[in-house]
Order: structure tokens, then C-alpha cells, then sequence
């Protein structure tokens, strides 16, 4: 009998050879064998994996059983957001705990994989994100149902009923004040609590600048323009973008005004116009919003590079000493996403301009999960920072 081009004789030959190298058999041993049949081959020809080792002699192996480990490893790969309490199948309802929020329901393991939602699947999380939806459009609510909400607009004291998908639209607008002039709130996108506006914000804070007359900009050199372009192509901002010469060097800048935005943001994270010296505050920050701010303010403030001995990725993040609480917040956030409990603290830098905070983030769990963040969650990056991590990642994922 022949199954494709291998023969009976010649797979359990194979399977002797395998045997005898490595004292026993099991599928993992037929997986990492380069340019050897593959299981497929192996269940084809015997039936099983089981009747193919037996054909030479070895009555040890026992099919390994789908349990509760290997389902929760299935999940830390495809949405690492959740907790799995019990098992029972990947199609059946499993009780599951949100990382996030710490809700447990009952829900299908194989939804949960397939989830594409803002907030992975969770509808506690779903619900209080559409309360954030509705807050970011400057409204309160006053009379909370499931379909229709009671709410007061916070600029002009409307008191007006509405649906919660509507209310929570990013394109809505009050029905007293929306003749007001679009371009007072140019930036109000920044507001909306996604992932994408929190990866801005945390380059804003890194490199850009909050003035107290309500202007917020940010220059990059010239080479870095189509970061700048994506920023402004999603604020839906326009004439914003600017080109200019510093030190004989090429340079690209994006200023907006937007003093309702500006202040409101300003307020929220005790931003003051000389931040490099009087760092932002970032108590209000956690889960993936502070992730996406940290990518953000890598992207501004963090060089990207490798160790001379191992070749290992790391990102450094040098700034004025005052910042030493940020960075140590910054640093304990990552490496606790990915469950490791001790992480790097800033350390002094003397040099001749001043004292400055350093933090190395140099452990390659914590740089993969940052690369998988970004793809996972669709976010547009500076590119020339990640691009190496994407390929190691995908090497590694080989």
C-alpha cells in the first residue's frame, strides 16, 4: 500500500530511526524532525498515530486530550484578554474571567478567538466603553436604560432623550449645539477613548507640545512625514502640516488649534507647557489604553536598537530625572501584561546638561507583545521603530 510517495516500509523505517535517536516516539518528535513525514502521513497510512508507533514496538504513547491549558494557550496567542475557569469543548460555553474588568460569564471559547471587537468580546467592557462613547461626546447621562438614554450636553445644558448606538457615535452632535463651527474641535477625535487616539496622545506627551493658548504641535524630521500625514488623515484635519528647515536639517510639523481639546487634555494629565521638566500624570491610564500610550511615547521618545554581545531588541527611554515615576509605571505595565512580576526600574544618567532618568526595556516577551499589540489592534506606528520586531517576530513564530 502506498500513501503519496512514501511506502509502509519506508515510514516505519522512519519511525525506527526516530526511535532510536531519541529513545522514545511522540508527536512532537515527528514535528520538530526536519524533512520528516509529517502526522497526516503517518494516520493515513496506520489509521493512527497510535497503530504507527505499535507497527515498531512502542506501546507508550497515549493520544493527548484538548484540555483547559492548551485552550488557555490557544487564547494568549489569538486574544490574550481573558482567563478560562472551566472547559468544555472550544465551541461550548466556558466560564471565562476579563482580564480587563474581571467579569466572568459563560461564553464559546472559539467566539472569543474570533472576536474582532474593540474590546475583545467582553459585553461588560462593551457597555462601559459605550458610557465612555457617550462621555467623549460631552454628555452626561441622566437616565440610564438599555436602548434609550436620558442625557445633558455638558456645553450648552440640553436635556434631551436618544438611542445609546446614536449617543455613542463618534459623528454625533448635540441637536441645541451642533451649528457649532466644526473647526473649534479639530482635535476632539483625541478624546474617544480608542487605542488609536491613546497611541497618539502618548506621542504627543513624548514629543510633541500643549500650549496655553490652546495650540498643540509636533515636528519630526523630515524622513518620519507619513506618520505625521496619518495622524492628520485621521483627525480629518486640514492646511495642518507644514514644512521647515532646523540646523540645515529637513523637518515636517503638524500644529492645530483647538483650545476645548487642548484644555480639556491638559486638565486630564496635569499637562503643563514645560513638560519636559514637569512630567504628565498617568494615574488614570491602565490595560490596553496605557499600552497604546506606551507604544506612542516609545515612538517619540524611546530608541530603538540592539545589544552588542546577543543582538537582542531594546528600547531605551532617556529623559529629564523628574520623569522617573513615568518611566517605572511605564516599565512595570509591560512586563506585568505579560505576567513577569519583576521589571527594570529607571536609573540616573549624569551628564554634562543634567541628571537624567534611563529605563531599558529589554525583555523579548515584552517587545513581542508590543509588536502583536500593534498588529492585533490595527494601529498605524513609526514604522522604522518596529519593522525589525515584526520580522523577529515572525521568525520566532516559525
Amino acid at each position: 500500500m502506498n500513501t503519496g510517495i512514501y511506502t509502509e516500509e519506508y515510514l516505519i523505517n522512519k519511525l525506527k530511526w526516530l526511535k532510536n535517536k531519541n529513545g522514545h516516539l511522540s508527536t512532537s518528535d515527528i514535528d520538530r524532525e526536519p524533512n520528516f513525514p509529517t502526522r497526516k502521513c503517518f494516520i493515513r497510512q496506520f489509521g493512527s498515530l497510535e497503530n504507527a508507533f505499535k507497527k515498531v514496538n512502542y506501546n507508550d504513547y497515549k493520544k493527548h486530550s484538548f484540555n483547559i491549558d492548551d485552550a488557555q494557550n490557544e487564547l494568549n496567542i489569538r486574544n490574550p484578554n481573558f482567563t478560562l475557569l472551566t472547559f468544555n469543548g472550544m465551541r461550548n460555553k466556558n466560564l471565562t474571567r476579563c482580564k480587563t474588568c474581571g467579569y466572568e460569564w459563560e461564553v464559546s471559547t472559539d467566539s472569543l478567538l474570533r472576536s474582532k471587537s474593540e474590546t475583545h468580546g467582553c459585553p461588560k467592557c462593551y457597555k462601559q466603553n459605550g458610557h465612555k462613547r457617550i462621555l467623549r461626546n460631552d454628555l452626561t447621562i441622566l437616565k440610564d436604560t438599555a436602548k434609550i438614554k436620558k442625557v445633558k450636553c455638558l456645553k450648552c445644558g440640553f436635556e434631551f432623550y436618544g438611542f445609546t448606538s446614536n449617543l455613542s457615535d463618534i459623528k454625533f452632535k448635540c441637536q441645541r449645539c451642533s451649528a457649532v463651527d466644526r473647526k473649534f474641535y479639530k482635535l476632539h477625535k483625541l478624546l474617544d477613548e480608542s487605542l488609536q487616539s491613546y497611541y497618539i496622545l502618548g506621542l504627543l506627551m513624548a514629543d510633541g507640545h500643549f500650549s496655553n493658548n490652546g495650540r498643540i504641535s509636533i515636528s519630526l524630521k523630515y524622513s518620519d512625514w507619513k506618520i505625521l500625514s496619518d495622524i492628520k488623515n485621521y483627525l480629518d484635519i486640514k492646511n495642518s502640516l507644514h514644512y521647515f528647515i532646523n540646523n540645515n536639517h529637513p523637518n515636517i510639523g503638524l500644529s492645530v488649534m483647538d483650545c476645548d481639546t487642548c484644555e480639556k487634555l491638559r486638565k486630564r494629565y496635569s499637562i503643563e507647557s514645560n513638560k519636559t521638566v514637569n512630567p504628565c500624570n498617568l494615574q488614570s491610564l491602565a490595560g490596553n489604553d496605557l499600552t497604546a500610550f506606551i507604544i506612542g511615547f516609545i515612538d517619540g521618545d524611546g530608541n530603538f536598537g540592539v545589544r552588542s554581545d546577543t543582538k537582542a531588541k531594546r528600547y531605551t527611554i532617556k529623559l529629564h530625572k523628574n520623569w522617573e515615576v513615568n518611566l517605572n509605571k511605564m516599565a512595570e505595565h509591560l512586563y506585568q501584561s505579560v505576567g513577569i512580576k519583576e521589571f527594570p526600574h529607571a536609573i540616573y544618567v549624569h551628564q554634562p546638561q543634567g541628571i537624567y532618568s534611563s529605563i531599558t526595556i529589554g525583555n523579548q516577551k515584552v517587545i513581542q507583545y508590543l509588536n502583536n499589540f500593534i498588529i492585533s489592534n490595527n494601529i498605524f506606528v513609526l514604522k522604522r521603530k518596529w519593522d525589525l520586531c515584526e520580522k523577529y517576530n515572525n521568525k520566532e513564530a516559525v
